[in-house]
């Protein structure tokens, strides 16, 4: 961690959302013990911060914190995410249509920038930048829509999602449809074709749900 993060904010959340991340991408997988005497030495902290960062990781729902047996980093659910990608499929389609009518120049030079960045990423390999630039071209879809309450709402849903995206890139290959079908709703947006764009969006995401429900039955 980086130790100037100390004075920024108060320890037990700087604690937090380090090992929030660390979790989300993987690095912490599951059924991990988070030890607090462990974790301690490695923050450079009390125990008490730790013990009050993990309570909040447990409240997120990402750690099981088991009586006289300790706090383990919770296992993905296979159910809870096509839950929350049901979810997402309609409020995809929604974001899209909006912000086909809604979106500005800057908001389509940055959904064109993450687009390319992403195929950039993805071509190179590079699974923790190509999980980033996903994630930001959808989330500048969002933001070109302009309605507070949908960002909100799908920052909530995309941290139950981010756990997943990393399994997904790493477990399945020929991600070259997800390329196109950025270029698709990103030219459906640009022409403010707001139908088009809301087709579109809902199908990536149902696709993905159909795909990942699939493969991990296997």
């Amino acid at each position: 961690m980086d130790k100037n993060i100390y004075s920024q904010k108060p320890l037990r959340r700087a604690i937090y959302e380090e090992l929030k991340e660390e979790i989300l991408k993987g690095e912490l997988s599951p059924g991990t013990r988070l030890m607090e005497v462990m974790l301690s030495k490695e923050k450079g902290a009390s125990r008490t911060p730790v013990r009050d960062a993990i309570k909040l990781l447990a409240h997120d729902g990402l750690v099981d914190i088991r009586p006289n047996r300790g706090a383990y980093v919770k296992d993905v659910s296979l159910g809870e995410l096509i839950d929350v990608l049901e979810v997402r499929e309609e409020i995809d389609g929604m974001a899209a249509y909006y912000a086909a009518a809604r979106a500005d120049e800057a908001v389509l030079r940055d959904l064109q920038y993450a687009k390319d960045q992403y195929k950039k990423a993805l071509e190179l390999g590079e699974i923790g930048k190509t999980v980033f630039w996903d994630a930001e071209f959808h989330k500048i879809v969002i933001m070109g829509t302009g309605n507070k309450t949908l960002m909100e709402l799908m920052e909530k849903l995309d941290e139950k999602v981010l756990r997943f995206r990393y399994v997904y890139y790493e477990k399945f290959e020929n991600h070259e449809n997800i390329v196109e079908e950025h270029t698709m709703l990103f030219e459906a947006i640009s022409k403010k074709d707001s139908t088009r764009a809301g087709d579109i969006a809902r199908r990536h995401t149902r696709l993905l749900r159909e795909k990942i429900a699939t493969g991990f039955s296997e």
